[in-house]
């Protein structure tokens, strides 16, 4: 055993001797040491990449996608894809545009076909001298919440419509604390950050027994306020609820019921 590690040292030993001398070992031992900095570079960018890639995977965790910008189709050029806004309300324009350049020698007829969720929603026909350049330009709208892909000369994109989203600000009750008879003042405001319209009840109840009953309509982006006047309410402790929102206020019975 010791004989073979013996000549394997020597072996190693002649081989380093080869490149320390003469030009031509150095040349190749600096060939040698520059694969293989090389290949560590290459291996440390991998794991970097890997690591990218397995955090971007994460539950959750959303990843953005790198968009095509530009499509070549023949002698055209497609260019400047836009869709604006992104994040749009129910019934409003949403712009999709992009440049369309002919970088030919001839005179090109082209029609462009926008597509929406894989349903085609029109045509736009240009007639392109050479090296001309015009802009396509289409408008949609939507009124129902959902994501929209927009498929148009090969390149693609979406908008979005979110659905109601109703908050309900503190209520203001006043007085909180009445007589009998007595009248209470009921404030609040309900504001809708979602991109379609949408309804609240507005409900006032003792004991399970329903006294005012509405429906609140808001529109997206919008505020509406809830002023309400109650009267000839009963003895006991109401409840006021506005969609997830509940409150109280108490009704005392008069004194000269309770003597009689």
């Amino acid at each position: 055993m010791s004989g073979v590690t013996t000549a394997c040292f020597r072996k190693m030993d002649s081989v380093m001797e080869f490149f320390t001398s003469g030009t031509l070992g150095a040349s190749l031992l600096g060939v040698a040491i520059g694969l293989v900095a090389f290949g560590l570079i290459v291996a440390v960018m991998n794991l970097a990449k890997r690591g990218k890639a397995k955090e971007a995977k994460n539950p959750g965790e959303e990843v953005e996608e790198i968009p095509i910008t530009s499509v070549r189709l023949g002698s055209l050029v497609i260019t400047d894809f836009t869709i604006s806004p992104f994040d749009a309300k129910e019934g409003e324009m949403v712009n999709i545009s992009y440049k369309v350049t002919n970088t030919g020698k001839n005179r090109t007829l082209h029609t462009s076909e926008l597509r929406i969720n894989g349903v085609e929603i029109g045509k736009l026909s240009m007639d392109l001298a050479p090296e001309a350049t015009e802009l396509a330009d289409f408008a949609v709208s939507e009124s129902v919440a959902g994501e929209y892909k927009v498929e148009v000369e090969g390149l693609e994109g979406k908008f979005v419509i979110r659905p109601a989203n109703l908050i309900v600000s503190s209520i203001d009750i006043d007085p909180r604390r009445v007589k009998e008879k007595e009248q209470v003042n009921v404030m609040a405001e309900v504001t809708n950050t979602g991109g379609i319209t949408g309804t609240e009840q507005i409900l006032v109840k003792i004991r399970d027994k329903v006294l005012f009953f509405e429906e609140l309509s808001v529109a997206p982006g919008a505020s509406q306020k809830v002023n309400l006047t109650l009267t000839d309410l009963e003895p006991g402790t109401h409840e006021i609820r506005i969609g997830d929102f509940r409150d109280t206020f108490a009704v005392e019975m008069l004194l000269d019921e309770i003597e009689s």
